[in-house]
């Protein structure tokens, strides 16, 4: 099994972005979790509400 993850600025793209992968068989589970992110852009703290996703797809999928 291999994990990939990845972030949304929308709660909508994420679930869209899941159930399309889900629907094409490109990976098995997504987890969607709310989560604050923090980050430095342009020498500035800057903060941001997020959806973090975790993609649950097999090594040789996961290439495609």
């Amino acid at each position: 099994m291999r994990l990939v993850i990845s972030t949304y600025g929308k709660k909508e793209e994420a679930e869209k972005i899941a159930k399309e992968l889900i629907e094409k068989k490109m990976v098995a589970c997504v987890s969607l979790i709310p989560v604050k992110s923090f980050y430095v852009w342009k020498g500035k703290l800057e903060e941001a509400e997020e959806i973090l996703a975790i993609f649950k797809t097999s090594s040789r999928k996961s290439k495609d």
